[in-house]
């Protein structure tokens, strides 16, 4: 089963960033405030730790020192990686590992950190020393568990209200844009009009859908279509037309959910696909 990451920065985020950018003693260590009542209440809910760093220094009396300070708190780390903010190590340990990246995040005080969470597809949360009011860790637990809690029911919903299997369901949750869809939020229709319904009722969520597949052999309203063949033309031709009018329909009701539920609205209608399996003439 998949599970929340967080990948977590080191220096500036874990630890306050040493004057020098060098941990190599353990007078330069000082724990961020908050970070251990934070990082346990995280793994509590289920969370996985990974912490990431551009520094170097893994095998240092400081860093053994912070992993043993985090341990005797039995908070965890399930690995350890030298790479912000290129993905390399990072991209093997997710195909080794179910990872659930819609309720994942990089946490860090840098932009390159930010780079990181852009780079491997999740949100990035901030922490840092002496920053805004929301950029501490008592902050970002608050603000994971919100939008995690969020997650959960919008998945919930979907797939108790539409059929949807949640697995399928990818959300970017960007701070202030929780609905972003930077992966796929697919609809099967086999017309427009029953796409047309679907998209209003994500919409009205706060849902994106990023593709509409035409598929043969769905029953839309009662009714069956073969959208192989010759009537597979005209379905396409409907969509192409009214595609752009449908956009502004559903951005304005999407923006609207967003609004009512205190988030950032789009400044522009996402992408929206229109694909048709390969006709089998």
């Amino acid at each position: 089963m998949s599970a929340a990451t967080l990948f977590i920065d080191r220096d500036g985020t874990l630890i306050e960033e040493p004057a020098d950018s060098q941990l190599d003693s353990l007078a330069k260590v000082r724990f961020m405030p908050g970070v251990f009542a934070a990082l346990a209440a995280l793994a509590r809910r289920g969370y996985r730790l990974v912490m990431v760093t551009n520094q170097d220094g893994l095998g240092s009396d400081a860093q053994q020192f912070i992993l043993d300070a985090f341990g005797s708190q039995g908070i965890a780390f399930e690995a350890v990686f030298v790479c912000p903010p290129q993905t390399g190590l990072v991209q093997q340990y997710l195909r080794e590992r179910e990872v659930d990246l819609a309720a994942s995040a990089v946490i860090g005080d840098r932009d390159t950190d930010l780079e990181f969470a852009a780079n491997l597809k999740v949100r990035g949360v901030t922490v840092r020393r002496h920053g805004a009011p929301h950029e501490t860790w008592p902050a970002a637990l608050q603000d994971l568990i919100a939008c995690r809690q969020l997650l959960d029911a919008a998945l919930k919903d979907l797939n108790t209200a539409l059929g949807f299997n949640p697995n399928h369901v990818r959300a970017h949750m960007d701070r202030g844009q929780l609905f972003e869809r930077r992966r796929d939020l697919a609809q099967a229709r086999a017309d427009y009009r029953s796409a047309s319904v679907q998209g209003k009722v994500l919409a009205k969520k706060g849902l994106w859908v990023t593709e509409f597949r035409i598929e043969s052999g769905l029953n839309c309203g009662g009714h069956a279509f073969a959208t192989d063949g010759l009537l597979l033309g005209p379905i396409l031709e409907e969509f192409r037309t009214k595609r752009a009018a449908l956009a502004v329909e559903l951005i304005e009701m999407c923006n609207n959910a967003l609004a009512q539920k205190g988030y950032k609205t789009f400044s522009q209608a996402p992408a929206m696909k229109i694909t048709a399996p390969p006709s089998r003439n």
